[in-house]
């Protein structure tokens, strides 16, 4: 699949894909006080030989403590569109939910959604790469 997520509306730097961790999505958060993080990524079309429909966007944790869902005060929310949600709308999202997004016909298009992060306050110092935001798709040919 030819779907690559970036961190801005460029076709520079895509963030790593398939475990490769040659550009993975990096947070650093001061657990003494907790913390959130807002962000807006980018999703694309890397084929011109293919165009993507029925897209949704979905986070994965494979293994070990379940950091998305909200156990424990760490969570994972994503948000579709161009305008960064208001907290009011951030709370409105459950922990871990996938979004779906437009179609995407061509190379040229960027769909931007935000993704949000939170730890709790008091969270010990830990390393976390088990999180996966997956992208899924119905390809067709151009």
């Amino acid at each position: 699949m030819a779907l690559i997520i970036y961190p801005a509306a460029t076709p520079d730097n895509p963030y790593s894909q398939d475990g490769t961790m040659t550009n993975p999505v990096r947070e650093a958060f001061d657990g003494r006080n907790g913390g959130t993080s807002e962000t807006k990524r980018y999703l694309r079309n890397d084929s011109a030989l293919y165009g993507y429909s029925t897209i949704v966007i979905s986070l994965v944790d494979s293994e070990g403590r379940n950091i998305v869902d909200g156990t424990d005060g760490y969570g994972w929310k994503l948000s579709s569109g161009d305008t960064q949600p208001t907290a009011d709308q951030w709370e409105a999202i459950t922990y871990g939910d996938s979004i779906s997004m437009s179609d995407i016909p061509d190379t040229s298009t960027y769909l931007p959604f935000w993704v949000l992060i939170e730890i709790p306050r008091g969270a010990p110092v830990e390393s976390f790469d088990d999180v996966t935001i997956r992208v899924s798709a119905v390809q067709t040919a151009v």
